[in-house]
């Protein structure tokens, strides 16, 4: 159910927003493209920008917001590994058209990696290491001891 708003450009709702979605190099995971504009109806845009983070497998994080004379500025930055990932996505809401809202990728995911920053300093335990952390503990040993034993 595509709506027209104007004949310039679309306006999305929470139903076909996935639309303004690009495939990405990840199978089942989508991307916004950087440096395109699409429109949301306003009232709805917290709801589009949660699918978008849906099928796009980010978190979106609000950084600051700005009530300046043109409108209604968010700046949406993403919950990344610190990689140097310039990925921001502004969200206006003009007060010459309060009732549709843009959304812009200022700058693609570049060196982005996906995960929460809080991951960065967690190392997967390599499966040698975890069948002895388990056998350890099967045989009633205590943690000091096993993670002495670890080391």
């Amino acid at each position: 159910m595509n709506q027209q708003f104007n004949i310039n450009y679309e306006i999305y709702t929470i139903d076909n927003v996935h639309e303004a979605l690009v495939h990405s190099t990840i199978p089942g995971v989508f991307s916004l493209v950087p440096n395109q504009k699409f429109y949301v109806y306003s009232d709805q845009w917290r709801d589009c920008l949660q699918v978008i983070s849906e099928k796009c497998s980010t978190a979106w994080i609000l950084k600051d917001k700005w009530e300046g004379t043109s409108g209604l500025l968010y700046s949406e930055r993403i919950d990344s590994k610190r990689c140097s990932c310039q990925g921001i996505l502004k969200i206006r809401i003009m007060h010459s058209s309060p009732d549709q809202c843009e959304f812009h990728m200022k700058h693609d995911h570049i060196e982005h990696i996906p995960g929460s920053a809080e991951d960065v300093n967690i190392k997967r335990l390599y499966d040698e290491v975890m069948e002895s952390i388990d056998d350890q503990l099967c045989q009633g040993y205590n943690c000091h001891v096993i993670c002495m034993s670890l080391l």
